[in-house]
This record gives C-alpha cells, structure tokens and sequence, in this order.
C-alpha cells in the first residue's frame, strides 16, 4: 500500500513564560493555521492544506519539565521549522538541545527542510542553536500610546511575509551566499495617470527594508537596466517572479498589461488579481480567469492604498505561490510512484485547473496528451469546452489519475 504523507507541515516552536500571556509564538502559530488550512483555491469544499503543528508545553513534565515533543520529520516530504527565539528560550538549555537535535536530523533529509530563527532576545545576543544559519531579527511590536495595545497583527503580516519569501526559495541561494529574495512582479497600467502613481507609491512603501527583506519588486521600467531591451527584461522578471495584476478599468484595453498577463499564464506562474474597478468596461479581457481575485478596500480613495491591505495582497500571492510548489512537488511525487509501478506515460502538470489559455499554450508547445491538475476535477460542461479546443488532449484531476 502506498504510504500517503502530507506535502508539507509547517511547525512552530516556542517557549511559554511563566506569565501565561499570549506569546509571539502562539499568536504566529494561530495566524499561519488559519491562512494554511485550506492555502490557495477551494472549489466544492475542497483545498489543498498545509498541517500547522506547534511545540511549547513539555511532553513528559514529570520527568523533563521543559523539552516539547519531538518532530518526526520524516512524516511529511518537507518541513519548515521555525523557533521564536526569545529570553525565554535562550535560558533554558534543554531547549538548545532540543534545536540542535532538530538540525541535526533535518542535515540527513538532503536540504527537504527549512529551519527558520526568529530571533526576539532583549540583548540581541546570537541565539545557542542554530547559529550559521541567517535568522531573522524581528524585536516584538511596541505601542504607540500607553493606552493601546501592540499592533500585533502588522508585526504577524511581516513575519509571514519574510518566512514565506524564505521558504518559496529556500533551496536557492543567490551569488553571495544570501537567501534568494522573491521577485513579485506588478502589473499595471499607467494610463491609470495619478490613481497608478498612488498604487506604487503604496507598494514602494513596504519594498524591502527591515520589516520585510525577503521579497524584492519590479514595478516598471523605473526597475530595468539601461542598454537592455523593456521586453527582454520584463519577460525574465514576470518568468522568475510572481505575478500581481492591479486591474483597473483602463488595463483590460492596455496591450502591455495583456501581454503580461498572457505571458504570466502561459509560464504557469503564480497569479493574483487585485480587482480596482470603478466604472466598469464595454469589453473586459477575457483572459483573467481561473486565478484568485483580491477585492480593493476603497477604489475611489485619493490617498494610496494602506500597508495593511498592501502586505495583506502579497500575503496572498506568496500563499497561491506556496500551493504551487508544494502541490507541484506533492504531485510530482505520486505520479513518479504510478508510473514506477505500471509504466504510466509522461503527464504535464498544472498546479491551477486548466484553462482554454493554458490548452492553446499547450497545444502550440505540442505537449504529452494528459494534463493533471488539483483536485477536485473540472465540472461536465467545462471539460467538453477545453475538449473542443483540442480533443487530443486528456484532463485528469490528481485523484483521477491515481485510481
């Protein structure tokens, strides 16, 4: 029989203070359930989900009062770990013990997992565990008044924004030794005048810097390199990158923003629509389908758009870029087993369910007569449509294909 395990676990550890208050740890723990639950499209009830596991309390008080259960790597085909590293944890030694032997398994799994330090101590003190590794120094939220509470939610944002950008790339490293940062491409466009320098003016705002450096930006051919072709380089960014589309009325008749959006399709990468409409348009581009949409807060304000909604959209695109690759992987995995098992013949995989762009870029490219795709399958009359666009084609779910 074959042995199911989860794609990928996420796992946050953390040290409780004596003081019983909610801890960085466990506010960072709920916040990444509640986005990993169901990551990404659910159609009929049905996602793709990523197991968020926290340890914390001691797994045998009686006899070791400090050191959680241990993690059984090797129950998911990946894992991202990541230690909140505060005075509370640097003063207990079991729990540099129990970081050390987390490393030290993870070392055997051939780079499968990420091990993640958010460092949070008082004195800025290297951390005993872990130590070669870059962490990620993230000092708690402080209020602004003595009346108001911290703005944990922002600090929360940043936080997964970074360790998102960190796991997307994780196996990367760019010429200097340092983590891969995530290029998100934003397209636009500029006949929007003074409402799209608003919109950028928004993005530059949370552009790499101490809240969030693990993600870079390319907006417009401010971002290009002189002597180099506009096309050339905005195709490499839009080919590396993740794709966010801030669609207004006038981008569905801009041939720039079509063609970008056509070239993000056709390369299968990661897609999110931020829906900015106002008056509506005779004819929309019919090409924007099949991708998470993300509804703006206020179109008709004049200030730019808030940090919050900002980070909240690239929370977004770093999610659906996250489903991909770890459904493509999972995927990957299985049908390498079938075909192992009773010759099944090569299949292109599609980590969204396929559409008639995704048919016609296929078929041009003269691809493998089965496309896959995450479950669940296409509804009848949608598989009769893509049918006709070429017969010669079969469309399975991942489910389908594993019978």
């Amino acid at each position: 029989m074959l042995n199911v395990m989860d794609a990928l676990r996420l796992h946050v550890l953390w040290a409780p203070s004596a003081q019983g208050n909610a801890s960085a740890g466990a506010r960072l723990a709920c916040a990444f359930g509640e986005r990993l639950d169901a990551v990404g499209m659910v159609r009929d009830g049905i996602g793709f989900r990523i197991p968020v596991r926290q340890r914390s309390v001691p797994w045998q008080p009686a006899s070791d009062p400090v050191t959680p259960r241990a993690i059984k790597l090797a129950d998911a085909r990946s894992n991202i770990i990541i230690a909140v590293y505060d005075d509370v944890m640097s003063a207990r030694p079991a729990w540099a013990q129990y970081l050390t032997e987390i490393q030290t398994a993870a070392a055997l799994r051939g780079g499968r997992d990420l091990l993640i330090m958010l460092l949070m101590t008082s004195d800025k003190a290297p951390p005993n565990a872990w130590a070669e590794s870059q962490a990620i120094r993230v000092p708690a939220p402080v209020a602004s008044a003595p009346d108001l509470e911290p703005d944990w939610p922002a600090w929360l944002r940043r936080v997964m924004l970074n360790i998102l950008g960190r796991a997307l790339d994780h196996r990367v490293d760019a010429p200097d030794g340092n983590p891969k940062k995530i290029r998100v491409f934003l397209s636009h466009a500029k006949a929007d005048g003074e409402n799209a320098a608003l919109l950028i003016e928004g993005f530059r705002r949370v552009k790499p810097d101490e809240r969030v450096n693990s993600i870079d930006m390319f907006f417009d051919s401010s971002d290009t390199l002189a002597g180099s072709r506009y096309d050339d380089q905005f195709r490499s960014a839009i080919e590396q990158g993740v794709f966010l589309a801030l669609v207004t009325d006038a981008y569905h008749t801009r041939r720039w923003c079509q063609w970008e959006l056509l070239l993000a399709k056709e390369r299968q990468r990661p897609i999110v629509v931020w829906d900015r409409s106002q008056k509506g348009i005779l004819r929309s581009f019919p090409y924007f389908g099949n991708v998470p949409v993300v509804r703006a807060h206020d179109v008709h304000s004049t200030d730019p758009p808030a940090d919050a909604e900002i980070e909240e959209l690239l929370l977004a695109l770093l999610l659906e870029a996250l489903r991909m690759q770890v459904w493509k992987d999972y995927a990957g995995e299985r049908i390498a087993a079938r075909k192992a098992s009773d010759g099944l013949g090569e299949v292109a995989l599609f980590a969204r369910p396929p559409e008639l762009t995704d048919i016609a870029y296929h078929r041009r490219a003269k691809g493998v007569p089965i496309i896959v795709y995450p479950d669940p399958p296409i509804g009848q009359d949608e598989r009769d449509l893509l049918s006709a666009a070429d017969p010669g084609v079969q469309l399975l779910a991942l489910s389908e294909i594993l019978r």
